[in-house]
């Protein structure tokens, strides 16, 4: 098996999982403050993972993945060429504001409710 050497490849990588990174933050309507306290980093360095300048340890990708209740592999799926989970053809910003309203509905009937329609409308 040869090991690719290329720096720029692995510059990529780092790339496409700190956009993996931001895009589940922002999806799931967390600030970078929020996500850098439960990781016991700053949020600079955070913003450093997000925009590919620093490569994420894996513990801290694994944490992440916990704290995100996804498969690690989530980040590194758009390297391997597959389309991310609940990453379809709708708008990322209309997305963060659906999960975001969603979240703002305390009564579990009425979440159910949308659940429901949504799943109803989407077929």
């Amino acid at each position: 098996m040869k090991i690719n050497n290329d720096v720029s490849e692995d510059v990529s990588i780092d790339v496409k999982i700190g956009q993996a990174i931001k895009g589940l933050r922002t999806m799931r309507g967390y600030t970078r403050d929020e996500v850098a306290i439960a990781l016991s980093i700053s949020h600079q360095q955070l913003a450093k993972y997000e925009s590919g300048t620093n490569r994420i340890a894996a513990g801290k990708l694994y944490a992440l993945a916990k704290m995100f209740n996804v498969s690690s592999d989530y980040f590194f799926a758009e390297i391997e060429g597959e389309q991310v989970k609940n990453r379809v053809s709708i708008p990322q910003k209309e997305q963060m504001n659906f999960a975001r309203n969603f979240a703002k509905i305390k009564d579990k009937k009425k979440r159910n409710i949308v659940k429901a329609l949504v799943q109803i409308l989407a077929e």
